[in-house]
């Protein structure tokens, strides 16, 4: 598997548009996107948690490091040279920890829509069942 990579949820529509948005922006296909559906990463990386990964977003480096949660976005920030631009907003405290706080809100909506479905359009099919 190609390093550094990205585990997100398939089935979660959030998750699908970060890594879509994540796609866009980075123009040399840098980051590999996998599932956490994927048994394949659990056998090459035997550290991670399918439980764990299903929780919180995790990233894996090219020295095979494990980032999890908003720490994930702060090294996206670095990692992907059209982001690169904002790192600056990272510097301070503050920022990381508005930047911890904008991905566990993110992180409670998107366990929200998994367990009733899509808020955003009224619906109550979860993602499974389309």
């Amino acid at each position: 598997m190609k390093l550094p990579i990205l585990l997100f949820d398939a089935e979660c529509p959030l998750c699908v548009r970060f890594t879509q948005a994540l796609r866009l922006v980075d123009k040399k296909e840098h980051i590999s996107f996998i599932s956490i559906y994927d048994d394949d990463i659990y056998t090459a990386f035997p550290d991670l948690s399918k439980e764990e990964c299903a929780e919180t977003i995790h990233f894996i480096t090219e020295d095979k490091t494990i980032i999890k949660g908003g720490d994930v976005i702060e090294h996206l920030v670095k990692e992907i040279p059209s982001v690169e631009k904002f790192a600056w907003l990272l510097e301070s405290d503050r920022s990381k920890q508005a930047v911890d706080a904008f991905y566990k809100k993110i992180n409670e909506v998107r366990k929200i829509i998994k367990r009733k479905g899509c808020t955003g359009c009224g619906g109550t099919t979860r993602r499974k069942d389309l």
